[in-house]
């Protein structure tokens, strides 16, 4: 019944490349003991000790450390400020790109976060308030800019395209280049078609309903903001070769489906057998951006100047889609958000579900390290 020793700590020498969250989830009851928290730490196990504390009667405590803990009582625009505001500010006004990964177990409140909740506006998520912060940004600052909107899926191994009905996409790598063939990108003028974007690909998401969750994801959903500065006022009135290159960014917002419980009807089926497929391909992928040696590896194809070891990027449609933003790890903003439920109630595999989400969220906190002997 011992949970996991504690993991790894992170090099003190090493700085961080990214913002990693811990989301209590309101429903969570930590009365027992089972779960504590302070702000920037999380326990599980069966102490009643804080987080600073000394463990009691022997139990056994596994121990997380993030950038911030928001507690169960946390409201969505307080989660949206804390954890995704001033990425999305660096994305809009320095064009750096960001990718924000929603991790846990089902029912624990990831798509919730995300996207919000359908019955009142202010329970809206991190995409939706994004959008809505990024033309309030566009109104202050007088700066014109174009926004645009992808949304597809990951179910049972094939990407497609929720702003076209599910339509197939083809993700097709050449070269060390990875690309969506045939993915849309729609272009948003306002607030009210950005949400409607998000409506429209909603409609298409793979669901299934389970003990633990009426609506689960069965695929891994990413959603995806593309900024670029528009320079027709430049056109009109300056040299071509004078006008400077446009920028862009992209913020992508990645719900992680995760893994059918043992013995549910769903352990075994195609749909889970892919998502673990995909899940651990993923952990390899980490494990294999951890540095070591003072070098990052290589990935495929780099060549033996690239040193290292290759990063198994094809193992997966997942880790495809994502090895642009892996590949960038020293100039894009990465901020996993681990999403916790716990309950005295709930079975013990449920907890250590949750515990192994959270070193899913360590093995982030680590790929993000910055050899100290390299230079961004």
């Amino acid at each position: 019944d011992s949970l996991p020793s504690v993991p790894i700590p992170l090099p003190p020498d090493d700085k961080p490349r990214s913002f990693s969250a811990c989301l209590i989830n309101g429903r969570s009851s930590t009365d027992d003991g089972g779960m504590s928290y302070g702000s920037d730490c999380v326990e599980f196990g069966r102490s009643k000790a804080a987080c600073t504390g000394p463990t009691e009667g022997g139990a056994r405590v596994v121990r997380f450390h993030f950038d911030k803990v928001l507690g169960p009582e946390t409201s969505q625009e307080q989660v949206y400020d804390a954890v995704a505001r001033p990425a999305v500010e660096a994305f809009y006004r320095s064009f750096r790109t960001a990718l924000f990964v929603a991790i846990g177990g089902s029912n624990a409140g990831k798509t919730y976060t995300t996207t919000g909740g359908a019955s009142h506006f202010d329970q809206r998520g991190l995409i939706p308030r994004a959008i809505s912060h990024l033309f309030q940004l566009a109104r202050d600052e007088d700066t014109k800019r174009e926004l645009r909107i992808s949304f597809f899926e990951i179910f049972r191994g094939e990407a497609i395209d929720l702003l076209q009905g599910g339509r197939p996409v083809y993700v097709k790598e050449a070269r060390g280049r990875v690309d969506l063939v045939g993915l849309s990108s729609v272009s948003v003028k306002n607030e009210k078609e950005g949400y409607q974007q998000i409506f429209k690909g909603d409609a298409y998401r793979h669901l299934e309903q389970t003990a633990l969750n009426p609506e689960t994801s069965t695929g891994h959903t990413f959603f995806i903001i593309r900024v670029s500065e528009c320079l027709k006022h430049l056109e009109a009135t300056t040299r071509p070769s004078a006008v400077p290159p446009a920028r862009e960014a992209f913020i992508w917002f990645v719900d992680l489906a995760p893994p059918a419980p043992p013995h549910s009807p769903m352990a075994a089926s195609t749909v889970d057998v892919s998502i673990r497929t995909s899940i651990e391909a993923l952990r390899m992928v980490l494990l294999a951006l951890i540095p070591g040696d003072g070098k990052r590896r290589r990935a495929p194809g780099a060549g033996a100047a690239g040193g290292g070891d290759e990063v198994p990027y094809s193992k997966s449609i997942l880790t495809l889609c994502l090895k642009c933003i892996f590949e960038q790890l020293d100039s894009v903003s990465i901020v996993p958000l681990l999403v916790v439920k716990y309950h005295p109630t709930d079975p013990p595999q449920l907890l250590r579900d949750t515990v192994s989400w959270a070193r899913f969220v360590t093995l982030f906190q680590r790929a993000c390290i910055h050899p100290p002997s390299s230079k961004s």
